[in-house]
């Protein structure tokens, strides 16, 4: 049976460079780009009959949708978001004529980028396409999000050693100065997804913060529902250490960041990682609904009704689950 919109599904294979489900696919790389620009073009004349002005598309792709949202709202913010994808993936396709790439090589070599775009747009183009058939959706896929936190990692890794060793993509010293800022994002990123706490909104539906190690106490006055293939308490010192250069710009001993990177490792990467449906086995939650549980009480608590009245999103933990 074939594919609602096959030719998105190839491009997005040969984008990755892996085998397409089916033999013998007759449709280039190339080919497979061109209709799925032509059908993103068909959605966004559906919305936007003219060209989006880059003020337009500025104003309007930054803004977040909170409380009572109406219908011209939420067509505005799909239809400008979606004008924005659909000009990046123009602006892809023009790197690539630049550079005398556009085939399959230049596919592959911003694969990456362009399965990124799908991805991201798919809502958009739903909630459009269905504007003109109802039952219109442009993939039956979603992209995985559970690994984000191991690809900041990575970046960190990147960040530090090719500025330092390689390529020197970066001035060495500007790399040891913006290495400690972006591992403190992505440890923080890491400790709130381990216990599946997404955002939390007041009334107002404005974004509520915590403050920096809420977490870290969490896990500390509720160890016993936690196991940890790799020492904790040395993850947060890293953590405290840089957020002091993030606040007090701080600059790291040359060793620091090295070890830093060494002692996180764990906390990233799976030891027993085999697929990419693996469980993440380093860190263990023993009893997940207990554990969320606790951490809404504690929330309710910091922030109290009627003042904030909160709602809190929840999202997939980064941890193997025993018991949910």
């Amino acid at each position: 049976m074939e594919k609602k919109h096959e030719f998105i599904h190839i491009l997005m294979d040969k984008a990755r460079g892996t085998k397409y489900y089916k033999k013998n696919v007759r449709l280039s790389a190339k080919d497979a780009f061109l209709q799925t620009e032509k059908e993103f073009r068909r959605l966004n004349t559906i919305v936007n009959k003219n060209k989006v002005s880059e003020l337009t598309i500025a104003n309007s792709i930054y803004k977040k949708l909170r409380g009572q949202i109406n219908d011209s709202e939420i067509d505005a913010f799909a239809k400008n978001h979606f004008a924005a994808a659909f000009y990046s993936l123009l602006d892809i396709k023009q790197k690539m004529i630049d550079e005398g790439i556009f085939k399959h090589t230049g596919i592959k070599k911003y694969g990456f980028l362009i399965n990124e775009l799908i991805f991201d747009l798919v809502i958009f183009a739903n909630h459009i396409g269905q504007k003109t058939e109802p039952n219109y959706r442009l993939l039956n896929s979603w992209k995985a999000t559970t690994e984000d936190s191991k690809w900041h990692f990575l970046g960190t890794h990147q960040l530090l050693y090719y500025s330092i060793y390689n390529d020197k993509r970066l001035d060495n010293k500007f790399s040891f100065i913006i290495s400690p800022v972006i591992l403190r994002q992505t440890i923080e990123l890491k400790m709130n997804r381990i216990v599946g706490l997404g955002d939390i909104l007041d009334n107002n539906g404005e974004k509520i913060f915590t403050k920096h190690n809420f977490i870290f106490d969490f896990v500390r006055k509720n160890k016993s529902l936690f196991e940890f293939d790799f020492d904790i308490t040395i993850i947060q010192k890293i953590f405290e250490f840089c957020n002091e250069s993030v606040h007090k710009g701080i600059m790291p001993y040359f060793w620091q960041m090295f070890y830093a990177m060494k002692f996180c490792d764990k906390l990233f990467y799976d030891p027993n990682f085999k697929k990419a449906a693996s469980v993440y086995s380093a860190i263990k939650i023993k009893d997940f609904s207990l554990v969320k549980s606790k951490l809404e009480t504690e929330l309710k608590s910091l922030f109290p009704s009627p003042k904030y009245d909160i709602e809190i999103f929840w999202i997939k933990p980064e941890a193997q689950i025993l018991k949910n």
